[in-house]
């Protein structure tokens, strides 16, 4: 069997930001509450471009989880998990009607 690293999940953006890397390309970054869970994800160029959400919009996404490190504000590396996003769609109010039943 070929190995798949593919993600999907919905719920509520709680932060997005419109920011570029270092070398230009487009990127937002964006934090989806999912149950209880915070699942920070990104998307870059086109998806990026294409992306307008507020807080409390709710999304779709579909991409692949991805390890990522930085240096915390105190010097300590870090390391944690990102959903790098190959799509992302709001979700409409039917959407939310079929997850009540």
């Amino acid at each position: 069997m070929k190995d798949m690293n593919e993600f999907r999940f919905s719920g509520t953006v709680e932060r997005f930001d419109r920011i570029q890397t270092k070398t230009g390309t487009p990127m937002v970054a964006l934090a989806v509450m999912c149950w209880r869970e915070r699942i920070r994800t990104v998307a870059f160029k086109s998806i990026a471009e294409q992306t307008t959400l507020n807080p409390g919009d709710r999304v779709k996404c579909r991409g692949h989880i991805q390890s990522t490190s930085w240096t915390d504000q105190n010097g300590q590396q870090r390391t944690g998990w990102q959903v790098v996003a190959h799509e992302i769609h709001r979700a409409d109010d039917t959407d939310r009607q079929q997850e009540k039943t």
